[in-house]
């Protein structure tokens, strides 16, 4: 299995559009790594995971074939993971695909997948058969193009509908965990009980190096060395687990540089707009 984070910044991305703190600041000056547009990842270059207003041109830096892509999974429906309105490029006209194209199946919770069908009302039915809206909840399990999926409630803002995946396919196991805070206690127990195993794991680290451990809503790196501490505890993540902090705001006090220092120390990756990891 293979993923590739596209985006690895929070919604402001970094540097920030507006701002001149010291992180964005010290990003501009560095540029490369430290260099953040909004969160999105492709595994196997099959499955889209969220749809920003970046899609565009993480396509063409990163050259993602979008107009192959038939599925695209929705972590949670604010717009920094789902901009429904670059939808209307699959309006006809827009686009020109061989014949016998494919629709596109998007899954998300409700928030998401209400914006979706309000879009294909809004626009009189023209995106139907174009852009395929799949209602899901917390707590399933489906097929996607042969994956596995598995949902569990993100511990996000509640109005946005929010969802983790774990993603599986020929015996390995993903984690995707963005955007969230510490898990409620019905994910621990469905992952322990389901003897769950992870061989990557995705974790949000939107406070970056923060003093503070976030539980509600996104994490800082102290919140995460808690998560991956318990994680360990109940197996579903050993010493071969490659685990990675993604997701950053520029207020979390940290450049890419500083970040991968200090997780470095922990044996964890810091991601990156284009890491691509196999495994």
């Amino acid at each position: 299995m293979k993923i590739k984070f596209l985006g690895t910044a929070a919604a402001e991305g970094v540097p920030a559009l507006f701002c001149h703190c010291p992180t964005c600041m010290e990003s501009r000056k560095l540029g490369g790594k430290n260099i953040r547009s909004r969160s999105q990842a492709i595994i196997d270059d099959t499955i889209l995971i969220d749809f920003n207003a970046d899609t565009y041109w993480h396509s063409i830096v990163h050259n993602v074939d979008i107009p192959s892509i038939r599925n695209i999974l929705i972590t949670h429906s604010h717009e920094d993971h789902l901009y429904p309105a670059d939808f209307y490029n699959r309006y006809d006209g827009f686009y020109h695909l061989p014949e016998g194209d494919h629709e596109i199946n998007i899954y998300a919770g409700l928030s998401g997948y209400r914006m979706l069908n309000n879009l294909i009302v809004d626009d009189n039915s023209s995106l139907l058969g174009n852009i395929t809206p799949r209602l899901i909840k917390p707590y399933i399990t489906f097929d996607v193009e042969g994956y596995t999926v598995k949902t569990f409630k993100a511990n996000h803002d509640p109005k946005s509908s929010p969802m983790i995946y774990g993603i599986f396919k020929d015996g390995k196991g993903l984690l995707y965990d963005h955007d969230s805070g510490v898990w409620e206690e019905r994910v621990w127990e469905t992952m322990e009980n389901e003897h769950l195993h992870f061989d990557l794991v995705s974790l949000d680290c939107t406070g970056g190096l923060l003093p503070e451990e976030w539980k509600d809503g996104h994490l800082t790196f102290r919140s995460v060395l808690k998560m991956v501490e318990r994680m360990k505890k109940i197996g579903v993540i050993d010493e071969k687990t490659i685990i990675v902090v993604n997701h950053f705001s520029h207020n979390g006090l940290a450049t890419y540089d500083d970040m991968s220092k200090e997780s470095a120390k922990y044996g964890i990756i810091t991601s990156y707009d284009g890491l691509e990891i196999e495994f």
